[in-house]
């Protein structure tokens, strides 16, 4: 297999993971509904963990910012932000609050 072909199809991957998640934070919420289509994109794009938490950093910040533009981050933000770090940490908080 010719790994610079299959590290561009990773990236391309990625790419649809960090476009979607993107869209998904920009109303400033990450709802349950929105997590599991996140899970089911993220394993049908067979992405390994460590290519999922290389997004952290930047959807974290990206959300960030868009709470300080509406001059506070309220606790609607800080949810938003533990749901993006549950997600891209693949943490075990998601796997049990979404099976309930």
């Amino acid at each position: 297999m010719n790994t610079t072909h299959s590290a561009l199809e990773q990236d391309a991957r990625l790419d649809a993971l960090r476009a979607m998640l993107l869209r998904l934070i920009s109303d400033g919420q990450l709802t349950d509904q929105e997590l599991r289509l996140l899970i089911e994109t993220r394993d049908a794009l067979a992405l390994a963990p460590e290519a999922v938490r290389s997004l952290r950093a930047e959807i974290y910040h990206t959300a960030l910012l868009h709470a300080q533009q509406r001059g506070r981050v309220g606790a609607r933000d800080v949810e938003l932000l533990d749901r993006i770090v549950q997600f891209v940490n693949g943490g075990v908080w998601l796997t049990e609050h979404l099976e309930e």
